[in-house]
């Protein structure tokens, strides 16, 4: 069982938790969008909500049924023969660690017995490994939108088609213990794919293509886009749409948009804070000049300081402009 969510998906996931029985045959793993410098209690939380232990995996931990494994701060939690493996590999639609490669892991691993589960959060990691776990076979659910706090990541999820239930939160525990009762005995081998000949070529340790040393297999075709990580040319992937740079940067389109806000917006503040300085530097230069006499440096010197001026005048107008999040919460409170 693969479990991701964001913004919101604490509660709804402590109610899973709470709704797994002790005798459930089947591993749990949990990823929730951390920063990699955050300190998480999750796997306590977890614990004091229901009868599994839970807790941060040692890389290279085997996978063993009626627990649940917790991805640590900055570490991508994959899956891979029959064991966990964390990674410091690339960022996945901005996060480490990220849902998507979870689930391709386990997709890759176990095939028709997965059970993926997307909760609450913003844009939409967790799509395109439903996608995947949904093709080998596996079982797909999303919380209800209605019941999510931020609903973003499991409506981009249902919006791909792949997701097989869409349920509240508290009826995902007992859905996916009646699941896990259902699921083969029998499937592809750790790390195999055997049974699931419509699967997309294995590339969920495509994290650690910038750990592996230059990347050879760059993937055609190359798209008019720069990664906002690393700035490398990014490849496109369809079905889902998805953007792999040679050292594994992996966006989906509303997360390459998000992205490339975000790099324009620090752009915007590398321009403003050197046209400030340009302007400070300038009238100084002016005020030196005109203390010996010379109007004509000072001159030159004071239009310069009134063009930075204007100029960074200008960028603190887009900066203070409202952005769609702004709006979308102004709509919200009318």
């Amino acid at each position: 069982m693969v479990i991701g969510g964001s913004a919101g998906a604490i509660e709804p996931l402590r109610e899973i938790v709470a709704a797994l029985p002790a005798t459930l045959q089947a591993a749990v793993c949990v990823v929730v969008h951390l920063g990699a410098d955050s300190r998480s209690a999750l796997p306590t939380l977890l614990r004091r909500s229901g009868v599994l232990p839970a807790g941060f995996p040692l890389s290279g931990a085997p996978v063993a049924t009626g627990t649940i494994l917790v991805a640590p701060p900055g570490r991508h939690l994959l899956i891979h023969d029959g064991h966990v493996t964390l990674s410091r590999g690339a960022r996945v639609n901005g996060s480490r660690p990220a849902i998507d490669p979870l689930f391709r892991s386990a997709a890759a691993a176990r095939g028709p017995r997965v059970v993926s589960v997307v909760l609450s959060g913003t844009l939409d990691d967790g799509a395109a490994g439903t996608v995947v776990v949904r093709r080998t076979g596996g079982m797909t659910i999303a919380q209800d939108p209605t019941d999510a706090d931020f609903p973003d990541m499991p409506e981009n999820a249902i919006a791909t088609g792949s997701v097989a239930h869409v349920v509240p939160a508290r009826d995902i525990g007992r859905l996916v213990a009646a699941l896990v009762e259902e699921l083969p005995l029998a499937g592809p081998a750790a790390g195999g794919r055997r049974g699931a000949p419509d699967a997309e070529e294995p590339d969920e340790l495509s994290v650690d293509r910038g750990l592996a040393g230059p990347a050879t297999d760059l993937d055609p075709p190359a798209s008019p886009y720069g990664c906002p990580a690393c700035g490398g040319v990014l490849h496109e992937r369809q079905d889902p749409t998805e953007y792999l740079c040679r050292l594994g940067h992996r966006y989906s389109l509303g997360a390459l948009g998000y992205a490339q806000s975000t790099v324009v917006e620090d752009a915007l503040w590398t321009a403003l804070r050197t046209l400030d300085e340009s302007s400070s530097l300038a009238e100084r230069v002016s005020q030196r000049a005109r203390q010996r006499g010379d109007t004509a440096l000072a001159g030159r010197f004071e239009a310069r300081r009134a063009a930075a001026q204007v100029r960074a005048d200008r960028i603190r107008a887009v900066l203070l402009e409202p952005d769609e999040e702004d709006a979308e919460r102004g709509n919200r409170g009318a």
